[in-house]
């Protein structure tokens, strides 16, 4: 396996999660049928992880047969689909989500952000000709830039000068930058009608095992806590 810090960021994602509930718990703001709820979906998210990582390293997602599927298109919406559902299915969990949102500090979120800074990772490969220019430039750069952000983000938002229109704004912004273009950019470096970028390195850098563990969870997971960060600061949210 080559060496890689994917694994570790969603550990962080998932320790993210769990520090969080257990705080709600300790302070009364979730109750225990709904920490359960909530902790079922984490677990679901750690089941498709590991899910995720078997067929990477089964080599599954450099099949031909899967290539042909445009998994560009929607490997990255599989976490975010299972974990909708898991909230549409799960009451404890539709219930204690809004009340986690809003015990978990505009900072923290900010914080969690930051780790996108390890986006530096791709940047290092594509210098050394491992890695799609293309993709770099498209959205691995605007990903570190916006991982560096969160770093002032969070700052300010401990200084108390961060109003929450900024942090709902911001926030969009972050999930944008990676929902708008990653998807149709992998595609377009992977074989098929849609192939545009043909000269190696090309999206299949992407699919292969541990790099595929970004796309298919890692990184949409940073999207749907932009998402859930711009609630939490929403005038409706509950706080």
């Amino acid at each position: 396996m080559t060496w890689s810090l994917i694994p570790l960021l969603f550990a962080l994602q998932v320790v993210f999660l769990a520090h969080h509930i257990l705080q709600a718990l300790r302070h009364k703001r979730i109750t225990t049928h709904e920490t359960f709820g909530l902790a079922l979906g984490v677990f679901v998210l750690i089941a498709w992880f590991g899910t995720s990582w078997g067929l990477g390293q089964a080599g599954i997602y450099l099949q031909e047969g899967f290539l042909k599927m445009y998994p560009g298109l929607w490997l990255s919406m599989v976490p975010v689909v299972l974990a909708v559902t898991a909230w549409l299915v799960v009451p404890s969990l539709r219930s204690g989500l809004p009340k986690l949102l809003g015990a978990i500090p505009l900072e923290s979120w900010a914080w969690l952000q930051a780790l996108r800074i390890a986006a530096i990772g791709t940047l290092l490969k594509t210098f050394s000709g491992e890695f799609p220019l293309y993709f770099e430039l498209i959205v691995g750069v605007p990903d570190l830039i916006f991982g560096v952000t969160a770093v002032f983000v969070a700052l300010s938002c401990r200084r108390g000068t961060m109003t929450a229109r900024r942090f709902r704004l911001w926030n969009l912004i972050g999930a944008a930058i990676i929902v708008l273009p990653a998807g149709l950019i992998i595609q377009m470096g992977l074989p098929g009608a849609m192939q545009v970028f043909k000269t190696a390195p090309t999206s299949i850098e992407v699919l292969r095992f541990p790099m595929v563990l970004a796309p298919s969870v890692v990184v949409p997971l940073f999207v749907l806590f932009n998402l859930l960060a711009a609630w939490r600061a929403s005038p409706t949210a509950e706080n």
